[in-house]
């Protein structure tokens, strides 16, 4: 059975999107990096696609010019992966909203050890939900926020969920706006 699917550099978009339903087996992992034409069309259809991969464990969205309804199109499904390890999501320019939209998906996700957002445009309202979302999710080893605008009221509202994560070995927050 299919396992691993990787699109990397690939002019992937949204009518490719239907051939990922194959992947099963042990451990299946999808990876889309540096497709940029996924787009919010290409997220919408893989948000449809994916309640079929409940065996999921790596989902890799990096800088496929997602966007913000593509985040928020995707965090209706993301729930339905309860095997969903590791979520990569940087490059995308999700945005507050996009943030806001994957913090109320978050808490579901019991078994994501690994958040990638790194580089999405997120700002203080978005991180704000984030940081709320946070506390729930026990089994996170590793957080990545660099680059975002999130300012310093979500710094605060960080120092106060960090500690309820036990798990988490790995926090990155470099380049963040402070203001």
């Amino acid at each position: 059975s299919l396992t691993a699917l990787t699109y990397v550099r690939v002019k992937c978009c949204s009518t490719q999107i239907p051939l990922f339903s194959p992947l099963s087996g042990p451990s299946p992992q999808l990876r889309l990096a540096n497709n940029f034409s996924i787009g919010y069309a290409g997220a919408k259809a893989l948000a449809v696609a994916l309640p079929s991969l409940t065996a999921l464990t790596e989902l890799y969205l990096q800088s496929n010019s997602v966007g913000a309804d593509g985040a928020k199109a995707l965090a209706v499904a993301l729930p339905s992966l309860t095997a969903l390890t590791e979520l990569y999501l940087f490059g995308n320019s999700i945005g507050d909203d996009g943030a806001k939209a994957l913090a109320v998906a978050l808490p579901s996700m019991t078994a994501l050890t690994h958040l990638n957002l790194y580089n999405n445009s997120i700002g203080g309202d978005g991180a704000k939900a984030l940081a709320v979302a946070l506390p729930s999710m026990t089994a996170l080893t590793y957080l990545d926020l660099r680059n975002n605008s999130i300012g310093g009221d979500w710094a605060k509202a960080l120092a106060v969920a960090l500690p309820s994560l036990t798990a988490l070995t790995y926090v990155r927050v470099k380049c963040c706006s402070t203001q």
